[in-house]
């Protein structure tokens, strides 16, 4: 028997889920907070008709990922119970650029690891449950990705991303960290690493983006329809179909 999954947070369902019409399909949620996102993200307005559908998929698909990292942090009782039974718990800290989601895992020096644009700490769940016997691992949200708070109209580049990172291990109390980035991820990882290089103790970049490859040139279809302002009504228009953002022409690859 095939498993049923809530639309929105991809849960299981239990034997009375809640039915949501979006966009004259009707789709199973497990709860009420997630009924309320999935009409909240039926309000966009479908991208439009004259883009291409390669780019069309690929945004459909990369907002749907960010849709799916909106859920709410664990609370903390929850949280503490969860570092108990091994697996990464979720907290947040109050920084100069705002409230900063983080899942930590393990003990031992600390390791940081840096997700691209798009994702979130999510990303680096095995990576924080295979290493916790040996490191301290820190997964934390990038501004305006997941759980992390920022304000309207706040710088989110690259460049104040790594300022974040920065801002986060002192509001930790860490001084120095093994630093892991991916994708874009790996950039901003880069900048942290050369205006704080006492802060790393080593540095590790997978598939990442490089000074000769920024942004790489599969991401310039995304940063056009953004400059061109189509990214708002892309967010969230098909959070109901995850069959899009694991489509090969999406998020499938990753």
């Amino acid at each position: 028997m095939t498993k049923r999954t809530c639309a929105a947070c991809d849960g299981e369902l239990d034997d009375n889920p809640i039915q949501v019409k979006i966009r004259g399909k009707t789709v199973e949620v497990c709860c009420e907070d997630c009924a309320t996102r999935l009409k909240e993200a039926d309000v966009f307005v479908e991208p439009s008709a004259s883009l291409g559908m390669a780019r069309r998929d690929l945004l459909l698909g990369a907002s749907t990922a960010v849709a799916a990292g909106l859920a709410s942090t664990a609370p903390a009782a929850e949280a503490d119970d969860m570092s108990k039974h091994g697996n990464a718990r979720k907290a947040s800290v109050k920084t100069a650029s705002g409230t900063i989601a983080y899942a930590e895992q393990g003990r031992g020096p600390v390791v940081l690891f840096v997700h691209g644009v798009l994702l979130n700490g999510h990303l680096w769940r095995h990576q924080l449950a295979g290493l916790a016997d040996i490191r301290h691992c820190i997964a934390p949200d990038l501004l305006a990705h997941g759980d992390t708070e920022v304000a309207k109209e706040q710088d989110v580049s690259v460049t104040a991303n790594a300022r974040m990172l920065r801002e986060l291990l002192d509001a930790l109390h860490i001084d120095q960290v093994d630093l892991v980035g991916n994708d874009s991820g790996g950039g901003i990882a880069q900048i942290f690493a050369a205006q704080n290089p006492q802060r790393v103790r080593s540095l590790a970049l997978t598939n990442c983006d490089a000074h000769d490859n920024w942004p790489p040139k599969a991401f310039e279809p995304f940063l056009e329809m953004a400059a061109a302002g189509g990214l708002p009504s892309t967010l969230g228009a098909m959070v109901s179909d995850k069959n899009i953002y694991r489509s090969p022409q999406a998020l499938g690859p990753a």
